[in-house]
């Protein structure tokens, strides 16, 4: 299972480019996807997931949007809009 999540967290980040914004789920995926993000363009990442969000604290090419709402206590905000 681990291994796919991986394949499929690595092909993902293929498809960004320079100036996208792009969603990061607080799912096994999204988190895999924070390993692969690249490093050498600017873009804007959206999530749910604290966990994510602190992963993509320290990345200058990367600007970071937290969606509001509840604060689960599995590290992910929920409400109607995330």
């Amino acid at each position: 299972r681990d291994l796919h999540y991986n394949s499929i967290a690595k092909k993902a980040v293929e498809y960004i480019k320079e100036n996208d914004t792009v969603y990061i789920p607080a799912a096994s995926v999204g988190y895999l996807m924070t390993k692969y993000l690249p490093q050498d363009i600017q873009f804007t990442a959206v999530t749910n997931s604290i966990i994510v969000a602190e992963e993509l604290l320290h990345r200058n090419n990367i600007e970071t949007f937290v969606i509001g709402g509840y604060l689960r206590s599995r590290g992910y905000m929920a409400d109607a809009l995330s």
